[in-house]
């Protein structure tokens, strides 16, 4: 009772009828018989955090491949008698 109430964002009322009508969606869109595809439920939910993540990734691989190689280089220079 005395514990906030999550924010909106992170809430899975909301996020549960999205999926429920796009699971519909893809029922109707299905052939009979045949296997339905989740990511149709799912790309929908989560394409900003995917396409986030990618973003973060590439931030991620150019610090460890641009920057951390020079920042050593500055480093051992700085500290190398000359």
């Amino acid at each position: 009772e005395d514990l906030p109430s999550a924010p909106s964002g992170v809430r899975s009322d909301p996020l549960h009828r999205v999926a429920v009508e796009l699971w519909e969606a893809e029922l109707a869109r299905a052939e009979p018989g045949k296997a339905q595809v989740l990511s149709g439920v799912l790309y929908p939910l989560a394409r900003r955090s995917f396409y986030q993540g990618g973003a973060l990734l590439v931030v991620s691989g150019l610090c460890n491949s641009v920057a951390r190689p020079l920042l050593l280089k500055s480093a051992v220079e700085s500290i190398s008698p000359d």
